[in-house]
Order: C-alpha cells, then sequence, then structure tokens
C-alpha cells in the first residue's frame, strides 16, 4: 500500500494501548487520535487488532472514521465472513444493532478470512475466504440475515468472491492436503464430501 499511495498509514494499535497505560479511556483515546488525523486533512489507512473487538466504542470509532473517508483494516479473530459481521454486531448492546447493522452495511468493503491446514507435505497450507460488498450482501447485513450470505459467495463467483470450502477443495484437488483434513476444516463437511466424492 505503501508504494501505490501517498496516504498517510496510522496504526492506532499501541498509540491505543499507551494512553490506557497513562490512564487516559479507550473512547477519549481513539478519539484524540481520529480527530487529530482528521483536523489535519489526513486520509489515512488506520488498523485496529483483535483486541478492538472487546468492546463497542473502538468498532464504533472505527465506523466512523470508515463514514468519514479513513480506509479502515482491523484484524478480528473469527471464522469466516459470517462470524466477522455477527462479531462486530454483537459487540453493541441489542438497542444500537439495527442501527449498527446499517451503518456496516454501508461501510464495509470485504472481509478476508484465512485458516492454516496441515499440509501433505509436514507444513501449513493457508485456506483463504473473500467476501466483497455486493448489493444482496449489504441487503443480507441490513436485514438481520447473515446467514445467507455464505450461499451468496459460493453462487457469486464472478464478483470475486469465494468461500472457504472451495479454497479448501482446491487445495485437496492440488495434493497440497489429504481428504480427512479437508472434510476437518470445512464449513460445511457434508456437502465438501459430495463434491469430493463427485470426482
Amino acid at each position: 500500500m505503501n508504494k501505490l499511495s501517498n496516504d498517510q498509514i496510522s496504526t492506532l494499535c499501541m498509540e491505543l494501548a499507551l494512553m490506557l497505560h497513562a490512564g487516559i479511556s479507550a473512547d477519549d483515546g481513539l478519539h484524540l487520535m481520529l480527530e487529530d488525523q482528521t483536523a489535519g486533512g489526513d486520509r489515512s489507512v488506520v488498523e485496529f487488532l483483535s483486541k478492538a473487538v472487546d468492546g463497542g466504542t473502538p468498532l464504533a470509532k472505527a465506523m466512523t472514521a470508515a463514514e468519514t473517508g479513513h480506509l479502515v483494516i482491523a484484524t478480528l479473530h473469527t471464522k469466516g465472513a459470517v462470524n466477522t459481521i455477527d462479531r462486530i454486531v454483537d459487540a453493541f448492546p441489542s438497542q444500537q444493532q439495527s442501527q449498527i447493522r446499517t451503518q456496516l452495511s454501508m461501510v464495509l468493503r470485504a472481509v478476508a478470512s484465512q485458516q492454516l491446514l496441515p499440509g501433505t507435505g509436514g507444513g501449513l497450507e493457508p485456506a483463504f475466504e473473500l467476501m466483497t460488498m455486493n448489493s444482496a450482501v449489504r441487503s443480507m447485513i441490513r436485514d438481520c440475515k447473515t446467514y445467507q450470505i455464505d450461499n451468496e459467495m459460493r453462487t457469486a463467483g464472478a464478483e470475486n468472491m469465494f468461500a472457504m470450502d472451495q479454497s479448501i477443495l482446491n487445495l485437496f484437488r492440488d495434493g497440497k492436503i489429504t481428504r480427512e483434513t479437508a472434510l476437518d476444516y470445512a464449513d460445511n463437511p457434508d456437502q465438501l464430501k459430495r463434491r469430493l466424492d463427485a470426482q
């Protein structure tokens, strides 16, 4: 990103950790950092690590930053796109979740997931999932129908989306993982088994 863009890249995790250590609340710390960047007219890339999801305040600030033109990159310890969306929404009180779903449906651009599988050669093989936003996915997030997103990802290959099980199937076809490993790590083992049996 540094080679392709002149945008300022800010990593707020360490700055926030230092502020918390100094007795400044997470809410005040994030407010100060984002206010400082926005006041200077910077279009920054803001990165929050997994600990940012432990409360709604950092996520709310991240969404506000996204709405004001910042590119926000967050890393969360979740399995798959649907779990990521649900975890973000669940970090907020129930009375705010409808608003958060609407806001998230407008600012989210993509969710990429990765898991490492034991390879046939003794190392680890990465399997990936990518959900990009289209009008159907936006509606599913907004209407609390995230359970339908996996199906959209399986059928929307032309839109650069692919499900985890497709990546796992490709690893198996390339001889990088065993059949047993493929089924152990699949999101939908029964469906993947049918696909493996059809080969």
